[in-house]
């Protein structure tokens, strides 16, 4: 994969995705739902999915909670996070999981350092938003 070519949307599927994960020595697996993850750099565990009617790549991952940690601590964790941090949302979907993610548009194809350079970002902006902005220490 020429990683500065553009894929045509069409082209975008899973497994483009991860023949482009491998040309760049990312770790990186499908599992039995037919998500790519992806192990950032600094070990970050990142799904990669694909919502193929809006043509979006979507980047996600989980960070574990402490079980002690109140419902208010959570929602003002997530609500502290993405008041700051606008290019990644944060959720708690479940009790004990902080879910961030990302959406990358692919309607007019995709050019495959944006995957790349997608994770790095991830990578980045998701450990300093926890590390900067988790006061009550309850992210595990």
């Amino acid at each position: 994969i020429n990683m500065q070519n553009i894929v045509p949307a069409s082209d975008v599927t899973i497994a483009s995705l991860q023949e482009l994960l491998n040309s760049s020595y990312v770790t990186n697996e499908v599992d039995a739902e037919g998500r790519i993850l992806a192990t950032t750099d600094s070990g970050l565990k990142v799904f990669l999915t694909l919502n193929e009617a809006n043509k979006l790549v979507k980047f996600s991952l989980g960070f574990r909670i402490k079980e002690d940690a109140s419902e208010e601590q959570k929602l003002e964790l997530a609500n502290r996070i993405n008041d700051k941090i606008i290019l990644v949302r944060y959720a708690i979907p479940t009790p004990e999981v902080l879910v961030a993610d990302y959406f990358l548009p692919y309607a007019q194809g995709i050019i495959p350092t944006q995957i790349i350079n997608s994770l790095k970002l991830l990578d980045k902006v998701c450990l300093a938003g926890i590390r900067e902005h988790d006061t009550d220490s309850i992210v595990a």
